[in-house]
């Protein structure tokens, strides 16, 4: 679709952690909620949370570094060499440590510099939270139980972990491949699709959690699935032209067949066919019980979650090689203009409309309850809409475009030295020539 994209070689080590990292996020992030403001009898789901996500994060970082063409070289991305070489010179760890403070590698306009660090400081919360839950009588347990000091630290964890999550979806949209450049609704996706796999994960392994705490997580469960189906549908909205491209890969055959069917719409079946969970419906032998059917649930989410990392990830070098020929100018029409605009526009309509009535004749939903359902529905509704009428992809026709431009290198020049920033740069610069090399 353009002579000067390649494509970025991401393969099954990015794929993993884009997933892994999703599920460390929401599963701290629902442990965090459940410990704040969650019952005493639901004590459980958070030590099973806090116990995943360490874990998690730290295969994780595994994948990261192998992912490298230079694994052994890993501490470049959160280190400056030249700044903590110079660290060592002044004796550091003796001394030195104002300079090693300056080492550390922390670009804020740079999705994959914040990431790397985010990974770090995530890892570390995990890894404490992780500890406390191991031992909550001990003293170091007690004290990351108390309100306000363990309440805090945890939703500083809470806070980086999501960040994970929705980073991944900032660094893809960040680059000029096709399909991750034009929306910029892929981080809130994978936001939600964080929230979404953790609940699932903790479902599918929480077999011993009180009835009472298992009932609320799974209608938890059920909201958080319906905002990621609303989150899912504008995204493909805001894909505007590139959709009826993407629908002719495997990829994003998948991308929309999984994610939206088995990872979405059936999830929210198995949860809406039934009434809200029951302890007598629990203990029953009988195999389409609500526990059998939460079960299949869970694994519908988990699958399609990773298929949803997998398609989008690989959905750009396969646009690449089936469309060489595509430039942006070619898919700037209104997405309602085709077949794809035309099914998505009804699905979302149906879902709109269906949705919220079920909520309130299945789950018993308060007037108040019902009447938010519907009002979200309504906006996304609209959201889909208003993008779907757009001629370019990614721009919706209602409001100004406003671009935050927070980078040093916004309106540089071309050929202006190593860097435009001041931040970051050592003292002194070594320029090698590989040519220079060769020759010698």
């Amino acid at each position: 679709m353009n002579v000067f994209v390649h494509d970025p070689a991401w393969g099954w080590w990015i794929i993993g952690y884009f997933f892994l990292g999703g599920l460390a996020a929401g599963c701290y992030f629902v442990a965090t909620l459940v410990e704040l403001f969650g019952h005493e009898e639901d004590r459980p789901i958070a030590r099973l949370g806090y116990r995943l996500a360490f874990p998690l994060i730290c295969v994780c970082a595994v994948f990261l570094i192998a992912d490298l063409d230079r694994p052994e070289r890993f501490l470049h991305m959160v280190l400056q060499s030249e700044v903590m070489d110079e660290a060592l010179e002044q004796g550091w760890p003796r001394g030195g440590w104002g300079t090693m403070a300056q080492a550390v590698m922390l670009k804020w306009w740079s999705p994959m510099s914040l990431g790397a660090q985010a990974v770090g400081i995530f890892g570390l919360c995990s890894f404490l939270s992780f500890l406390a839950s191991a031992w909550p009588g001990s003293w170091f347990g007690r004290l990351l139980s108390t309100r306000i000091l363990g309440g805090f630290f945890k939703l500083l964890g809470s806070v980086v972990g999501f960040f994970i999550a929705a980073y991944t979806g900032a660094l893809l949209t960040a680059t000029n491949q096709p399909l991750w450049s034009v929306s910029d609704w892929i981080s809130p996706l994978f936001l939600t699709s964080a929230a979404s796999t953790g609940i699932a994960l903790l479902l599918l392994l929480g077999r011993r959690i009180p009835h009472e705490s298992r009932a609320r997580l799974e209608r938890a469960d059920l909201w958080v699935l319906g905002l990621e189906l609303f989150v899912f549908l504008i995204f493909l909205a805001s894909l505007g032209g590139v959709l009826p491209l993407a629908l002719q890969t495997l990829e994003g055959m998948l991308l929309v067949g999984v994610t939206l069917v088995i990872g979405l719409l059936v999830p929210l079946w198995l949860h809406l066919s039934v009434h809200p969970p029951t302890r007598a419906a629990a203990t029953s032998t009988d195999e389409t019980t609500p526990e059998s059917r939460v079960s299949l649930a869970a694994v519908c989410a988990l699958g399609s979650g990773f298929i949803l990392r997998f398609s989008i990830v690989r959905i750009a070098p396969a646009l690449l090689h089936r469309f060489p020929e595509v430039k942006p100018s070619d898919v700037e029409f209104p997405l309602w203009q085709t077949n794809a605009g035309k099914a998505l526009l009804v699905v979302t309509l149906l879902l709109a409309a269906l949705i919220p009535n079920l909520l309130m004749r299945k789950w018993r939903l308060s007037s108040g309850q019902t009447a938010l359902a519907g009002a979200v529905s309504i906006l996304v509704l609209a959201g889909v809409a208003n993008y779907s009428a757009s001629p370019s992809p990614g721009t919706p026709v209602i409001g100004p475009d406003i671009r935050v431009r927070i980078s040093p290198e916004e309106g540089r020049e071309r050929g202006g030295g190593p860097g435009a920033s001041n931040i970051n740069r050592p003292k002194k610069f070594f320029f090698h020539s590989q040519v220079e090399q060769a020759t010698q």
